[in-house]
């Protein structure tokens, strides 16, 4: 059995593989002209919420009288929201355990989610790239809208956002399309012009069966095979990565005063 990799980043001139471009009418030609949006999937891609995540977790074991999780562990247990995560935790548990523990968890999870979460390098600068070159930017996630409107907040990346699509807005998470299609719909854009940017499977598969081109998000939570499997049209190892995958200019640095830098040649 052979090891599958993840698709290098790639130009996004060339024509995709998979979903993407089969059929859709993707226009040809420059990247900025074709892709008008991306939809990011929050936790692994924007932020690294995983430190928070694994302390509500281990509460949550804590109070079942079980050994805690390390929390190097917990990163590959991320996904698919805090009913997913439960049932990967406990696994010997029966429907009601399952119920009352990701209850207990959210609990948990609230009281803490803003604690050690960061974004990963780069992110903030890329977004910031990607919205003074016109793309429409939004967040497809099966974290609480409210938690993750709060941290962007928080992390100084909301007035990014167009729109932020949950659990709460949806009735069937990814990898089914709803969040995505929500999306589209909101911003006005067809599929052929958005790019989904994810961490896992689910996220590639979703952003797929919506029609948008798709990309792997390599620093994630998600590992490169489960990338690789789910075919995505491209990958990148560092959140700046997307700048140069579409053809737009890296933006000047922030300084003291809160203001982009003039760079003199």
């Amino acid at each position: 059995m052979t090891s599958q990799t993840p698709p290098p980043v790639a130009d996004p001139r060339d024509r995709p593989s998979g979903a993407a471009a089969e059929g859709n009418g993707h226009p040809e030609g420059a990247a900025r002209d074709r892709i008008k949006a991306l939809i990011f999937d929050f936790d692994g891609v924007l932020a690294d919420t995983a430190d928070d995540i694994a302390d509500a977790a281990n509460a949550v074991l804590r109070h079942y009288r079980m050994p805690a999780v390390p929390k190097r562990d917990v990163r590959r247990l991320i996904g698919g929201g805090a009913e997913a995560l439960i049932r990967r935790l406990l696994t010997d548990a029966d429907d009601q355990v399952l119920g009352d523990a990701a209850a207990l968890f959210k609990q948990s999870y609230r009281a803490c989610y803003d604690r050690q979460t960061r974004l990963y390098p780069g992110v903030s600068e890329t977004l910031r790239g990607l919205r003074a070159a016109g793309m429409l930017l939004a967040i497809a996630t099966n974290k609480v809208e409210a938690i993750t409107d709060d941290l962007t907040r928080k992390l100084m990346i909301h007035s990014y956002f167009v729109t932020i699509v949950g659990p709460e807005s949806v009735t069937r998470r990814k990898p089914d399309p709803e969040a995505i299609q929500l999306i589209l719909d909101r911003l006005g854009i067809a599929p052929g012009h958005a790019l989904m940017v994810g961490d896992t499977g689910a996220d590639i598969v979703a952003g797929k069966r919506a029609g948008t081109f798709t990309c792997g998000a390599l620093y994630g939570y998600g590992t490169p095979a489960e990338i690789a499997a789910a075919q995505p049209d491209f990958a990148v190892s560092f959140a700046k990565q997307i700048l140069g995958l579409l053809r737009v200019e890296q933006p000047r640095p922030i300084g003291p005063s809160g203001h982009e830098e003039e760079v003199i040649d």
